[in-house]
């Protein structure tokens, strides 16, 4: 009675809601009851009580003495919470989708261009003289890393017998840069 009574009125006080209840119960168990006496106090306790619930749980918002109705609590902003959270999340998985992406595309570039800076280099120069393993000696095998140091460290180099596994123990600090990288900083 308490909640449908604020919520029809929308605006109102502790005591207005408290006295048309009071009015409204009495006259409800007078019919009953017709000889019966009513304690209002208690009422007014109960319609305090509820009124208070209501505050309590964000239905009615309370400013100095008037109420106000705020609206039944409903999955509507749970579920538009976990919506913004979704979005939030997708929004960031497509930023690093496009941060990928991008670099995809300039890796792309860098190859095209490495091929197109080879090709005209081999029109304009004679072929160099092939290695052992019959390669050209000019050319390195993508992909690859190169790896820097500090020309006073000292290196400790050990590789599987299948060259799939290298490990490196280095007496200073070093910097590891892949063919990306690399290609990058030949303005590639």
């Amino acid at each position: 009675m308490v909640c449908q009574k604020v919520e029809e009125k929308g605006t109102t006080t502790y005591n207005e809601v408290a006295d048309e209840l009071v009015k409204k119960v009495i006259a409800e168990r007078r019919q009953e009851d017709p000889n019966g006496s009513f304690d209002q106090k208690n009422i007014r306790r109960r319609v305090y009580d509820a009124l208070n619930v209501l505050m309590a749980m964000d239905i009615i918002s309370k400013h100095k003495k008037e109420i106000t109705w705020k609206g039944l609590p409903t999955a509507a902003k749970q579920d538009m919470d976990s919506m913004s959270k979704d979005i939030e999340y997708y929004q960031n998985q497509i930023a690093h989708k496009k941060e990928a992406l991008k670099d995809l595309l300039t890796q792309q570039v860098c190859f095209r261009n490495l091929v197109h800076r080879n090709q005209q280099r081999e029109k304009s120069t004679p072929p160099p003289p092939r290695s052992e393993m019959g390669m050209p000696d000019e050319k390195i095998p993508l992909p690859f890393i190169v790896v820097n140091t500090n020309q006073s460290a000292v290196i400790q180099c050990d590789m599987s017998r299948d060259r799939t596994n290298v490990m490196f123990d280095f007496s200073l600090p070093f910097e590891i840069n892949d063919d990306n990288t690399i290609l990058k900083k030949m303005q590639m």
